[in-house]
């Protein structure tokens, strides 16, 4: 048990962090050092505020063990939108011209918010390998996705944006999300 669920986190964090390097460098590749800056500056701000509004949710789906946690769907929404509201609000106090990248980058996050619940679901039921599945298709999926439409196009809104419809359709394609 200890062995899958170490051998899960690593797979997951291990592919979070190939994922943010092969984006981060091919920012700084395909366009210049000040595109891989802002969009470090602002996955920064994204990354706090989502965290905020998290709340750890994987944690409270696999560890209660009442059935009204498989119900929390819309809750998420609301603290997600919530935290979208507040990203617009802080980059337009702050950085209003990449508001538009933000709003996208915050998008992509609320699909990965929405995915760590469902992962908590899947732990209760000890589907680890859904988790392992879905992880590394979304990875691929989503980093290719960016990675290539920044290429052609050299715009990192777009390929944020598709980034982040790649994410979703992958999510529900493959973990068969609906909102209970």
């Amino acid at each position: 048990m200890l062995l899958k669920l170490f051998g899960q986190s690593f797979l997951g964090s291990f592919m979070y962090a190939i994922t943010q390097w092969l984006i981060i460098s091919s920012i700084s590749r395909i366009l210049t050092i000040d595109d891989t800056g802002i969009y470090a500056t602002i996955l920064g701000v994204v990354v706090t505020i989502n965290m905020f509004f998290n709340f750890g949710i994987r944690q409270i789906a696999y560890s209660t063990e009442s059935d009204d946690v498989l119900y929390l769907t819309k809750y998420v929404f609301y603290l997600q939108f919530c935290g979208l509201i507040i990203t617009i609000i802080t980059c337009y106090a702050f950085y209003p011209n990449f508001l538009l990248l933000a709003a996208s980058l915050y998008l992509h996050k609320i699909i990965e918010t929405l995915s760590e619940y469902q992962y908590g679901v899947y732990q209760r039921t000890d589907l680890h390998k859904k988790i392992a599945i879905s992880r590394i298709l979304r990875s691929i999926s989503y980093t290719g996705t960016f990675v290539v439409s920044l290429y052609f196009s050299k715009d990192l809104i777009l390929s944020s944006f598709l980034m982040f419809i790649t994410n979703l359709t992958v999510f529900i394609i493959v973990d068969k999300f609906t909102i209970k």
